[in-house]
């Protein structure tokens, strides 16, 4: 976990906060925490990726969708 955490603050230091692999690093820690059934700390995080998916690509593209 602490390396999803990490390259989650780098992506987001790097890029910025709403890029599509800011995203997808929040999706990884997301679904790190789902597999240990911490749904409380996954679900605001697949929240804020799919936000940041649609901003980027809008709410209708496929990648949204995944």
């Amino acid at each position: 976990m602490p390396l999803y955490e990490r390259s989650l603050a780098i992506k987001e230091k790097a890029l910025h906060r709403d890029h599509p692999n800011v995203a997808m690093s929040l999706n990884n820690l997301a679904q790190l925490f789902r597999a240990q059934s911490k749904y409380d700390k996954a679900i605001p995080l697949y929240e804020r990726s799919l936000q940041i998916y649609e901003k980027a690509l809008g709410p209708d593209h496929k990648d949204v969708a995944l």
